[in-house]
């Protein structure tokens, strides 16, 4: 599942990375899009497992459903656009070790077939906000088109998120259930 305008490779080399939380797998099929787990998960090294505390559509650990979604079906994210290290690189450096990398056959928290909100949309690789153990959060969604990224939402709509979307209204449409109110004239 590539976007027309991802230039990402089908495929990344997964053999080397020496990482134990991921299938033996010599290589992984990569896609342009990932699921949303919301605006933040709990920090590393606190009480709660960061993998299974997730504000989003996507959880790790839980099973969730359309009656757990009380933001609304059609205010909140599932799913968006993912252009920049889907394949194993950003600017033709490899980033593989870091796992930023968008394989489906893959969940990592803020990696692979899962992004935040907690950076901007487009959000380059590198950039943004630091988790408090030191390593960046490199997986913001973003996409090659001009203006901003295409969205699926619960409700399995795609609608159009420009750039210039507030922070606020972007993370709190990234939530399943926090009650914020979103007009859909402010995206």
């Amino acid at each position: 599942m590539l976007c027309p305008s991802d230039n990402a490779r089908t495929t990344v080399d997964i053999s080397g990375t020496g990482r134990n939380d991921h299938p033996r797998l010599a290589v992984a099929a990569v896609g342009s899009y990932a699921f949303c787990a919301g605006s933040l998960v709990a920090p590393l090294g606190t009480s709660d497992n960061d993998k299974r505390t997730n504000s989003g559509f996507a959880d790790y650990g839980f099973h969730r459903g359309t009656r757990d979604i009380t933001d609304g079906t059609s205010n909140t994210l599932a799913a968006g656009e993912s252009a920049y290290c889907n394949d194993g690189r950003y600017q033709n450096v490899s980033v593989a070790n870091t796992g930023a990398w968008n394989c489906w056959t893959i969940s990592l928290r803020h990696g692979s077939t899962f992004r935040t909100t907690v950076n901007p949309l487009n959000t380059l690789p590198a950039k943004g906000a630091f988790t408090p153990a030191g390593w960046t959060m490199t997986s913001a969604f973003g996409s090659r088109h001009s203006g901003g990224a295409n969205f699926l939402f619960a409700d399995g709509s795609v609608r159009f998120l420009k750039d210039s979307t507030s922070l606020p209204i972007y993370r709190a449409l990234s939530t399943r259930d926090a009650g914020e109110v979103i007009s859909s004239d402010s995206y």
